[in-house]
């Protein structure tokens, strides 16, 4: 196994290049990539039981075809989200959503939720609900810190149904069945994420000054 310490080489310059130089996060990733080939080379090619050999472009191919399976269904759900959003049902229920009389941290919360619920995606569901949100005199008297919060938590906590992106993403590389996958996303992702928010979203609208 590598040096721990050197393992770390290609995490900290993906970080140091797309946040501190501000370069593309694709040219940050693949300089993480190169110094990982350079670095490991040795660990990737033998290995360690056998000390055999295995060909890198073998090794570069199957990393590929991993990568191109979660991406492809990642962008076919987010072109869905984005259908979705062009419907006239999608207005409507962000109409009726609207009239509510419920508290300011609780109708972001219920937005959010319902925009993630129907594109799939945690990131169109940000994206289309703050936008909707946005909208509202003075955010309804939210601060800024708690509507990122409030947001952020929602949205991954629905992200975690089973037909959005990451789910399909995540049991595909997993190999395993989707039922077998899901009932353990469900049971220690979903649950615990929507008890935490909803209790969050209870504290806001109980304290809604609260830091």
């Amino acid at each position: 196994m590598p040096n721990p310490w050197i393992a770390l080489v290609p995490i900290l310059a993906v970080v140091i290049f797309f946040v501190g130089f501000n370069w593309h996060f694709i040219t940050s990733i693949g300089i993480g990539i190169i110094l990982g080939l350079i670095l490991f080379f040795k660990n990737i090619v033998v290995l360690p039981e056998s000390n055999k050999h295995r060909s890198i472009v073998g090794i570069l191919t199957k990393g590929t075809n991993a990568g191109m399976g979660g991406a492809l269904v990642l962008t076919s759900l987010v072109g869905f989200g984005t259908v979705v959003q062009t419907t006239p049902i999608f207005g409507a229920v962000k109409d009726a959503i609207l009239g509510l009389s419920l508290p300011p941290v609780v109708l972001l919360f219920i937005l959010l939720a319902v925009f993630v619920i129907l594109t799939g995606s945690a990131s169109a569901g940000i994206r289309f609900g703050i936008g909707t949100f946005a909208e509202l005199p003075n955010h309804m008297g939210l601060a800024a810190g708690t509507v990122h919060r409030i947001s952020a938590f929602t949205a991954a906590t629905f992200n975690l149904l089973p037909y959005t992106a990451i789910v399909f993403v995540v049991i595909n590389l997993a190999g395993l069945p989707y039922k077998e996958g899901y009932a353990v996303i469900a049971k220690i992702s979903f649950a615990l994420m929507l008890i935490s928010t909803t209790l969050s979203v209870i504290l806001y609208a109980i304290f809604p000054n609260m830091v």
